[in-house]
């Protein structure tokens, strides 16, 4: 009946609003975490996300560098990752020094992954060429939840009812 559907509907916008307020506290938490345990988690996220064993390359000022392969079809690539934590907004020059990374070191390609937004300038430097992927904020929050990282995903059992059996079971036909 009606207060079925109703119960339904209600229970749906409430996992809708606990998968948003999710996003925005994974988000928050990922602005605010310190270098080390940021590192720690992206490390994670490069794994489940088919990256084998990266490895140290160097690290700067508020940038940690990672080399590792990963496939693409069947080829192997291999790629320079820059992981940026902070609140700071990611200017052009990061990406203009992780693209002369990939080149000097002879890397395929350039993936950065960083806590926050990146600015106008460094969007239009990320379309200007090929060969850089960028997850920041809201991507990087993304892939995050695809992949299982910094969230558990639970199947909670739900008993509703079986209208299909009863419209079986109560048809004249």
């Amino acid at each position: 009946g009606p207060e079925l559907y109703t119960a339904g509907r209600g229970l749906m916008d409430r996992l809708s609003r606990t998968r948003e307020a999710t996003r925005v506290a994974l988000r928050r938490r990922l602005r605010s975490m310190a270098a080390g345990p940021f590192e720690l988690m992206m490390r994670l996220l490069l794994e489940r996300m088919g990256i084998v064993s990266p490895e140290l390359v160097k690290r700067g000022e508020g940038v940690a560098y990672y080399g590792g392969n990963m496939m693409r079809g069947s080829r192997s690539l291999r790629v320079l990752i820059a992981i940026r934590p902070g609140e700071n907004e990611i200017a052009r020059e990061a990406i203009g020094e992780l693209r002369a990374g990939v080149r000097m070191r002879g890397f395929d390609e350039g993936l950065l992954l960083a806590a926050a937004r990146l600015s106008a300038t460094a969007l239009t430097e990320v379309s200007a060429l090929p060969g850089i992927d960028v997850y920041d904020h809201d991507a990087l929050t993304d892939v995050m939840i695809r992949h299982q990282v910094g969230v558990r995903r639970m199947a909670l059992p739900i008993e509703y009812l079986d209208t299909d059996l009863f419209n079986e079971l109560t048809d004249p036909s």
